[in-house]
């Protein structure tokens, strides 16, 4: 039997030590391309993809982090017309919603309606960021989604008070029951102006100002309610006024008939009594002059009831031109 010399172990050594080393190195790239697989595969989707002149100012004026307009870009956001974003965003509760924008899962695509109206400015600007959102919820590992939705749910229960987004949470509830943490985040993100630090923290990683995404919400909801909120008081003011004129118009109905009864009995005096019928004259003239007075306030009421129908019906012709223009078949929400 042969006897092993020095050399040959340290030839023996050095090839272990070299598979060693290979795996080593085998396993640090398969490690790195592990924890970087988003990276590389963002950057190899991205690598024919050049974002419209629209699509690129979206993302600019929403202030998007270089990661956040990564998200946006590799879900090929689009703006869309009215019928063709029906198409692609289907409400299936029309009564309750609008439709704004949607997030198709893995990456299936970002659709923004279209809006021109420079009266609703800020609403593409609001979706592209909300839509993005989702991308990013998407992306999150099981640990920072559970501490994002305990984030998210302790200011839904205990910071919250804006009652017109507590309404859009509780229809999510019924329409999403399963993506309601989801929607949170891209709500919360989008049109709360004021946040607990670590939410705050948390959305600086994708907007260096939301700020600014906040201010075109509030832009574009107060240009519908405050046009809401007006026809709103009109049909407030409108029914105090029919009830005026209603109950006006009966009193005078009575009225006019007691005068008849009144000049049918001075007619019979004036024969019968005449000293009488000075006296009776009299209060009929005065019964007279009241009831034209009467008449004279109630055409002021009619002229001012339809004055506020003008007026009404103007405010709310804008109100279904905008939401009109919202509505890609009758669809609200993002």
């Amino acid at each position: 039997m042969a006897k092993l010399t020095k050399k040959s172990k340290s030839k023996k050594n050095n090839k272990f030590n070299k598979l060693l080393l290979g795996l080593l190195i085998f396993g640090l790239v398969v490690f790195a391309i592990y924890l970087y697989r988003f990276t590389i595969y963002d950057d190899v989707k991205l690598i024919n993809y050049h974002p419209s002149q629209a699509i690129s100012k979206l993302a600019t004026q929403d202030t998007m982090t270089s990661y956040a307009r990564t998200i946006f870009y590799i879900n090929s956001p689009t703006l869309l017309s009215q019928s063709l974003f029906a198409k692609q965003c289907p409400n299936s509760d029309i009564k309750q919603m609008v439709v704004l924008g949607c997030y198709h899962g893995n990456e299936g695509g970002i659709y923004i309606l279209s809006v021109n109206d420079p009266t609703l400015y800020g609403i593409e600007q609001v979706t592209a960021a909300h839509e993005m959102l989702h991308g990013i919820y998407d992306r999150l590992s099981s640990s920072a989604k559970s501490n994002l939705d305990a984030m998210l749910e302790n200011y839904y229960l205990h910071g919250l008070t804006d009652p017109r987004i507590k309404k859009e949470i509780a229809l999510y509830q019924k329409t999403e029951p399963g993506a309601v943490l989801n929607e949170m985040n891209s709500t919360f993100g989008t049109e709360c102006p004021t946040l607990p630090a670590a939410l705050n923290k948390y959305y600086s990683q994708f907007f260096t100002n939301r700020q600014v995404i906040v201010k075109y919400e509030q832009s574009y909801q107060n240009a519908l309610t405050s046009r809401e909120t007006a026809v709103s008081n009109y049909d407030s003011q409108l029914s105090s006024l029919n009830n005026q004129i209603n109950s006006l118009e009966a009193t005078l109905q009575i009225e006019k008939y007691n005068l008849n009864n009144s000049l049918n009995n001075l007619h019979t005096l004036a024969t019968t009594n005449p000293v009488s019928y000075q006296q009776q004259a009299l209060l009929y003239n005065q019964q007279v002059n009241s009831f034209n007075s009467q008449i004279y306030q109630l055409q002021s009421l009619i002229n001012q009831y339809n004055q506020i129908i003008v007026a009404r019906n103007k405010v709310a012709t804008q109100l279904d031109s905008l939401e009109s223009q919202i509505s890609s078949s009758l669809q609200t929400v993002k």
